[in-house]
């Protein structure tokens, strides 16, 4: 009866412990893999990561995280496996790349319900470009860290990132890049950042063939 419950329990464990990953992300062979101390750490940092977003997102907002996570698992092992990487290794290297993506939709999630001052989550108005801005403030007032990633639709390989410090005041924030000050500069209207960025910043060669930063930045709240 002992060796029943405790069989029981380890069930019981097994399966709440893969509550929140979609079976589909999982292998054929993931309790042997799961002995692979390096296999085993991936998976249960992925798993946490879809535990805390299950708790944090809405229900349709986690489910939409849930199918993007099946497809890009899917789709990293199945090339990884095509360049002769193993199973056990393409689905180690797909749950830790899926992890740090849970920690970026989490802490964008985070900056849409803390929408301060200028902090926040901004999406890219644009035509031609799939892009967003993360202003997050620093220990300093008006001080802010600044992160801009934008790629051309046409093809998403052709992007551009930009990372600086920004000080805020009266309407508008002065953005460093390394030595250079007012690097970008974003002015503020409502809920609308518009980003312009210097012309020594854009023939630095910073970003991809025809990419650019500038443009109109919406706010998102929940």
């Amino acid at each position: 009866m002992k060796k029943m419950k405790f069989a029981l329990m380890v069930l019981l464990a097994f399966v709440f412990g893969m509550a929140a990953v979609s079976f589909a992300a999982l292998p054929g062979n993931h309790e042997e893999y799961m002995k692979n101390e390096s296999y085993k750490s991936a998976f249960d940092q992925f798993t946490l990561g879809m535990e805390e977003a299950k708790d944090r997102l809405t229900p349709d907002e986690y489910e939409a995280l849930e199918k993007e996570c099946d497809e890009a698992i899917a789709s990293s092992v199945k090339e990884d496996m095509e360049r002769g990487i193993s199973e056990a290794d393409a689905y180690e290297t797909a749950y830790w790349m899926r992890y740090e993506h849970v920690g970026t939709e989490l802490r964008r999630d985070w900056l849409r319900k803390n929408a301060e001052d200028a902090q926040g989550f901004y999406r890219l108005k644009s035509d031609i470009f799939d892009g967003y801005m993360t202003l997050e403030k620093g220990d300093e007032d008006g001080l802010y860290a600044v992160e801009i990633e934008v790629a051309m639709k046409s093809d998403s390989h052709n992007t551009g990132s930009f990372y600086g410090p920004g000080y805020f005041s009266g309407g508008e924030m002065n953005v460093s890049h390394y030595d250079e000050e007012g690097a970008i500069v974003i002015t503020f209207d409502g809920e609308t950042a518009n980003v312009a960025a210097s012309q020594a910043l854009k023939d630095s060669g910073e970003f991809g063939a025809g990419v650019t930063i500038d443009g109109e930045y919406v706010r998102e709240k929940k």
